[in-house]
C-alpha cells in the first residue's frame, strides 16, 4: 500500500484533516490550496502531515508567495531529477531560481540542468518540483 500525506487545517484551535493524498501529488495539492488559503487569510493555519509523522508547515501559503518550496533532505530531491532550486549568494539582493539536479542522494551539490558541462550551482537552500506545462489549448488560443 502506498504511503499517504494528510493535508490539515486549523481554524479554531484544532487540527482537522482535509484530505489524504499520494506524496507525488504534493505540488499539485499545494498549488490548488493557495487560492483557498488566500481567501481564508490568517484565520486558518495549514500543514501537511507526512507519512513519517512530521508536519510540514505551510505558513505563508495565504500570501500566495509559496511555490511549494521544500527543504533539501537526504532523500529529496531524488538524484538526476530536474527541479527548481532557490539560490542565495552573498552580494545578491534577492534569491535566484534555476532548474538543476543533483547526482547522488544526500549531496548538497546541484548542477544546472540542460547544459553540456557540469556547471555547479552554489548556495542552493530549497527546491520545488517543476510545474507541468500549460494546456495546449492555451497555446492554440494565443496563436
Amino acid at each position: 500500500m502506498e504511503s499517504l500525506f494528510t493535508l490539515q487545517i486549523n481554524t479554531k484551535g484544532a487540527w482537522r484533516t482535509v484530505l489524504d493524498f499520494a506524496p507525488h501529488r504534493r505540488a499539485e495539492i499545494v498549488d490548488s490550496l493557495a487560492s483557498l488559503a488566500g481567501i481564508l487569510g490568517e484565520s486558518a493555519s495549514w500543514c501537511i502531515l507526512r507519512d513519517d509523522g512530521c508536519r510540514e508547515w505551510l505558513r505563508d501559503i495565504h500570501l500566495g508567495v509559496t511555490r511549494n518550496w521544500q527543504d533539501i533532505t537526504e532523500e529529496q530531491p531524488a538524484p538526476l531529477e530536474d527541479v527548481m532550486v532557490s539560490v542565495f549568494s552573498p552580494g545578491d539582493d534577492e534569491p535566484l531560481v534555476f532548474m538543476a539536479y543533483r547526482k547522488v542522494a544526500g549531496s548538497r551539490e546541484f548542477y544546472l540542468s540542460g547544459g553540456t558541462a557540469d556547471e555547479e550551482v552554489k548556495g542552493v537552500y530549497a527546491f520545488s518540483q517543476i510545474r507541468a506545462a500549460a494546456p495546449l489549448s492555451l497555446a492554440k488560443a494565443a496563436a
